[in-house]
């Protein structure tokens, strides 16, 4: 979504919208212009189209400022803050997507090799040495044959 047409098509899209509906439900037209980028709506339409889809006109302008999606506001299975997390996922490089899938697979990979599942809870605390209390407990209990 590299211009304002695209990312004006993607929010129509996104609610099943056909153009003339937008146009209808906004009170403007032209719509399939703008949509093309052979026409650039002025800042009435641009304030209409923000406030309707709840996105900042920053975002549609320029594509870089947050903006959650709208499908997700309709799925009570995001928390706030999961919703909040992809919209700044969104906004990051193709590059530093894969850095962040990198990450959280790491992270995940550290739950499964200390046994530790999602519903357990919180992880249990990381030492100086990279490795839990109770592997320092255990490693302790084997240096003094009490394992």
């Amino acid at each position: 979504m590299d211009t304002l047409g695209k990312r004006i098509a993607y929010l129509r899209e996104s609610r099943h919208l056909r153009q003339k509906e937008l146009m209808k439900l906004l009170n403007f037209s032209n719509l399939s212009r703008f949509e093309k980028d052979s026409m650039k709506p002025g800042i009435d339409i641009i304030l209409s189209i923000a406030l309707y889809f709840d996105v900042t006109t920053d975002w549609l302008l320029t594509g870089r400022e947050k903006c959650v999606d709208v499908n997700l506001h309709h799925n009570s299975d995001f928390s706030p803050e999961e919703i909040e997390l992809l919209a700044k996922i969104r906004q990051l490089l193709p590059e530093e997507r894969v850095r962040i899938d990198g990450l959280v697979d790491g992270l995940l990979l550290g739950r499964e090799i200390h046994g530790q599942s999602r519903a357990e809870g919180k992880m249990s605390p990381i030492s100086r040495s990279g490795r839990s209390s109770e592997d320092e407990q255990a490693a302790a209990n084997e240096t003094r044959g009490t394992a």
